[in-house]
């Protein structure tokens, strides 16, 4: 939370809205080549992980060896035939944005590593390291970004170096702790255990691929219709919503796959539909009160954080916010298409969803502007959630808790009705003020109708207490 609220309105600060705009297209080309390059590796590795845990360390490190030696390979790959692409497509993207995406080349390798490396830390359940690391790349790599953009390369560029070069350096010292711990060696680099990886990793590649064209193609989508500036604007609101989404639900997704995977290996499948049932309604109970926070808020978060200039965010906020809360629930109720290793199916859910996205942003965009962009996205997140949740029955049942989803909807529409009508001079006390009317009376309704987060509640605030008195 520092971290975001800190570098987001510096950022919004020291970058014009064309430059911010292309810094959008920037991390979307990177994220796009990223996937490709690491082909479903990470997440194959945590599944196959599971199945050599406890088996002798010549197994263990065949794996690890395996699975980086495939991810290099894979990333150098994609980082040199991109290059090239881009260097002979140049004219088309106009000189200041040709520069950015040449050098989106960079990362590729410097981002496969490290997501192969935290998939090394999740598997192996080291929490605490993991969010230290995950921390100090966070704020160092933004704090050396900024501190390059203002004193030694003005602008974009010198941000995006910044950011590189700390990263790399990273990269390399959390190489260097997994080589001393013997977990690589390249005559353990097995061609038939890295053949599996991506045989289960492929369709994968397919699934987040088209995630991250659900996500990102309306930026290519808005720059070639509206231009840079309209990126910019749309990003900034964009990124508020994914910032408040990401810094509340991203430890549960990092921690939720492990866990139902050893639930599943240990005690079977209804089991692990019960854990997935009790955790998609704590999930729906935040989301909701993550959503109505949001859009009622978001007029002052996007002055506050990001200046007047990028005001007209306000507006995509609480559509893209309901977007990406939707879509969490996906990682739940798709539990089953991992577990039986049907990764195409959901692989291909996805990607009909992401071309719907893409349509309707054709379509949308030229109508509404901006705000045509995040209709597409909520649709399309919509119809995935459906399909997903339809096509996973007969997989692994995950329940969807209706009766408590609309006490949560009911509470949302209370509470934001209750707030909508605060209004300050002062942007800060307004934003306190709203954000404090739509928690407490949010909570008081859901906690007096739900009984099972009443307990769930009340177990927490005794638990809390006891080890308080200790």
């Amino acid at each position: 939370m520092a971290v975001s609220l800190i570098s987001f309105p510096i950022l919004t600060r020291i970058l014009s809205v064309e430059e911010y705009g292309n810094l959008a297209l920037f991390n979307a080309t990177v994220s796009i080549l990223m996937s490709v390059a690491k082909c479903g590796i990470t997440t194959s590795f945590i599944r196959a992980y599971a199945g050599v845990e406890t088996a002798d360390d010549d197994r263990r490190r065949r794996l690890y060896s395996s699975a980086i030696g495939a991810s290099l390979a894979l990333g150098l790959g994609i980082a040199v035939v991109y290059t090239i692409v881009i260097f002979f497509l140049g004219d088309y993207f106009g000189r200041a944005l040709t520069a950015v995406l040449l050098i989106a080349g960079l990362p590729i390798l410097i981002g496969d590593a490290r997501d192969l490396f935290f998939a090394f830390l999740r598997a192996e359940e080291r929490v605490l390291t993991l969010s230290l690391v995950g921390l100090v790349m966070r704020v160092g790599s933004v704090t050396t970004g900024i501190l390059a953009c203002v004193l030694l390369l003005s602008g974009l560029t010198g941000y995006i170096v910044g950011v590189i070069v700390f990263e790399a350096v990273i990269m390399l010292l959390l190489g260097l702790h997994f080589l001393r711990r013997g977990l690589f060696s390249f005559r353990l680099v097995s061609p038939p255990v890295a053949r599996q990886l991506l045989i289960f990793g492929a369709p994968l590649l397919l699934f987040e691929l088209s995630s991250l064209v659900n996500d990102y193609a309306d930026r290519f989508l808005i720059s070639h219709f509206l231009g840079s500036a309209q990126v910019g604007i749309y990003s900034v609101g964009y990124n508020l919503a994914m910032y408040v989404q990401g810094m509340i639900t991203a430890p549960l997704w990092m921690a939720i796959f492990p866990i139902y995977t050893k639930i599943w290996e240990s005690e079977g499948p209804a089991k692990t539909s019960e854990f997935l049932d009790v955790f998609l309604n704590y999930y729906l109970a935040l989301a909701v009160l993550i959503v109505v926070g949001v859009a009622v808020t978001s007029r002052e978060l996007i002055t506050l954080l990001a200046t007047p200039k990028f005001a007209a965010a306000a507006s995509i906020t609480p559509f893209v916010i309901a977007s990406v809360m939707l879509y969490g629930t996906t990682h739940i109720t798709a539990a089953g298409f991992y577990l039986a290793k049907r990764t195409k199916t959901i692989a291909l859910l996805t990607l009909g969803c992401a071309t719907l996205n893409i349509l309707m942003n054709l379509f949308l965009i030229p109508a509404y502007g901006i705000l045509g962009a995040a209709y597409a996205t909520v649709a399309s997140y919509l119809v995935l959630t459906v399909l997903v949740t339809g096509f996973s029955r007969g997989l692994l049942r995950v329940k969807w808790p209706l009766r408590s989803l609309a006490i949560y909807l009911g509470a949302a529409v209370v509470s934001a009705y209750l707030t909508i009508h605060i209004e300050h001079q002062n942007l800060l006390i307004s934003l306190l003020l709203k954000s404090f009317v739509t928690v407490a009376s949010y909570s008081t309704i859901v906690l007096v109708l739900d009984s099972r987060l009443r307990d769930a509640a009340l177990r927490l605030g005794t638990g809390i207490y006891k080890k308080l008195r200790a």
